[in-house]
């Protein structure tokens, strides 16, 4: 049941890292909050601003429909704005069965009156009913929140675009339908029935001690990587802004439901947290397909922040994308943020203060044919970014380099 499960479960969680963000009284929850960059709004009483629209799925039964925030003007008394509120965020693959999502040009004016629920494809049904159970109100998906291009018109896209770091980063929690290959196949993913209830059994420890010791065998669950890292969604790249952004996340994914934070990752099995081996923690960046981004902000030294992202672009180039030239695209709100904590020269998806370490690059792996240029201009052909194909740095697992060149001018 979708209600208690996120009475008894998830709520507990959010409550748990929200509340303990920054007051260190939770270890690791410092970096759950990550405050907005250099596109920010004020926040009233705690609460972020709005993104520009959101859905609103009022109560149980009733209508929904999308919520334009209102423009912020200088001197307005952002205390009484009733703009600033708490709202859920999807994370989600759309696949083909989303186009009747897509809000345009065309049918804006009706969706702010009322939206079609039994229209929208299931993965945004079920997180509408997840922003009900858990009490919140708002609720954003990019296809009903952005007015989709139409006949080459996307002006909205790339208003909106920009400012999608702050709206992840913002969010009480990301709703990610992790286990879903399309927005058809929902986010409450059926699960293979079960003949008995599974429970944990008492052992008699074979090896005889001083003290009383009890062995447990409990019911086995997938391992972080499989159920997560390796799941459906994280192989889009879009995919990895969203997660890297996002300081909450619930991954809904065909064997559990897992929980995602810089303090905490847990499982509905494990609701006080997973161990070191069921979790592959966030640290451990190399082993990681995506960073946590409070990770890369605890670096002070630019040389593990190099490390850090230069692996994480490696990870990042198996990632697939409609489009190529949304590969950097995609990477722009992750630079923003980490620009704001280290502040340098973002280029092409390279650092200058590293740069040279980010020019020595090569090609790793590719499907057929060698390394392919884009058919349009992404990115100078010095940047990792000009070719579509798997990369590889020389700096990344190796401690020390002496580089003989210098960087000029960038």
């Amino acid at each position: 049941d979708i209600n208690n499960l996120a009475k008894e479960v998830i709520r507990p969680w959010i409550d748990r890292c929200f509340l303990s963000s920054g007051f260190g009284d939770s270890p690791g929850h410092q970096f759950c909050i990550l405050r907005n960059g250099s596109w920010s709004l004020p926040r009233v009483r705690d609460l972020p601003p709005l993104p520009t629209r959101v859905i609103d799925v009022g109560l149980k039964d009733q209508d929904i429909s999308l919520r334009v925030r209102k423009p912020f003007f200088p001197g307005d008394k952002y205390e009484q704005d009733p703009d600033c509120a708490q709202y859920l965020i999807l994370s989600y693959c759309w696949g083909r069965s989303n186009e009747t999502a897509k809000t345009t040009k065309s049918n804006i004016q009706e969706r702010m009156k009322r939206i079609d629920i039994g229209s929208l494809p299931k993965t945004i049904r079920d997180a509408i009913q997840l922003t009900r159970a858990l009490g919140e109100r708002y609720l954003w998906v990019d296809a009903v929140c952005i007015i989709q291009p139409v006949d080459g018109d996307n002006t909205d896209w790339l208003a909106e675009a920009p400012r999608m770091y702050a709206y992840y980063g913002n969010a009480l929690c990301t709703i990610a339908a992790t286990g879903a290959v399309d927005s058809a196949s929902g986010s409450f993913i059926e699960r293979p029935a079960q003949l008995f209830p599974v429970v944990s059994s008492a052992l008699r420890p074979w090896v005889t001690t001083a003290t009383t010791e009890t062995v447990y065998i409990h019911p086995s669950t997938p391992l972080w990587w499989n159920a997560v890292v390796s799941a459906p969604l994280y192989k889009r790249g879009w995919a990895t802004q969203e997660r890297a952004l996002s300081p909450r996340i619930l991954h809904w994914t065909e064997h559990a439901l897992y929980w995602e934070c810089s303090g905490m990752r847990a499982s509905e099995y494990r609701p006080g947290g997973l161990t070191v081996e069921e979790s592959s923690v966030h640290e451990n960046l190399q082993k990681e397909v995506h960073m946590n981004l409070g990770s890369i902000m605890k670096y002070s030294r630019s040389e593990n922040l190099c490390w850090a992202w230069y692996r994480f672009i490696e990870r990042y180039c198996w990632t697939h994308f409609t489009y190529s030239s949304d590969k950097l695209v995609a990477l722009a709100g992750i630079a923003r943020r980490i620009n704001d904590h280290h502040p340098d020269q973002y280029a092409a998806g390279l650092w200058s203060e590293k740069l040279v370490e980010g020019l020595a690059w090569h090609t790793r792996y590719y499907t057929s044919g060698g390394p392919q240029r884009p058919a349009t201009y992404i990115a100078p052909s010095w940047s990792w970014a000009s070719v579509d194909a798997i990369v590889k740095f020389a700096v990344v697992g190796v401690d020390a380099w002496e580089w003989s060149a210098r960087v000029i001018q960038v």
